[in-house]
């Protein structure tokens, strides 16, 4: 599933920025049914590498690894082709539901540009970004899903 709509196809199609909502609602309802999707339908044994922000600045991977329920992270800095070491980090902020809320409030604050693509089995974000206001330069945000895995 892949949605994108901006404030200027908003726009286009008759839809004031000032009720950017009846546009924002459709795609709080797509974000809301693949997060059910996920709470319902997840393994319990999976790993994924989460891809966050992105830029002239770089970026960040978060290797995330769950067993019944038990989570383990680690995250590395990229830029360019250097990339440092892995280190631990917390979970939080960086398990799909954070990931669901975080869309969810970016959504909420009636963003300039939103694309979202989900798994189609597990729900998962595949794909997702957030532009909060297109006047302003290198606030947009997201997250890309490297690779998922269900382990055994």
């Amino acid at each position: 599933m892949r949605f994108r709509l901006t404030a200027a196809l908003a726009i286009l199609v008759g839809v004031p920025i000032a009720h950017a909502s009846v546009w924002v609602e459709p795609l709080l309802q797509d974000l809301d049914a693949a997060a059910l999707k996920w709470s319902g339908h997840h393994p319990v044994r999976y790993t994924y590498t989460l891809g966050v922000g992105s830029g002239p600045f770089g970026s960040s991977s978060v290797r995330v690894k769950v067993v019944d329920g038990q989570c383990v992270a680690k995250t590395r800095f990229e830029f360019g082709r250097h990339k440092s070491r892995w280190k631990k980090c917390p979970c939080d902020g960086f398990m799909m539901e954070d990931v669901f809320a975080r869309l969810r409030k970016g959504l909420e604050g009636k963003p300039s540009d939103f694309t979202a693509d989900y798994d189609p089995r597990y729900g998962y974000v595949k794909r997702a970004s957030v532009d909060p206001d297109a006047k302003l330069q290198d606030v947009d945000w997201g997250y890309y899903m490297k690779s998922f895995k269900v382990t055994k």
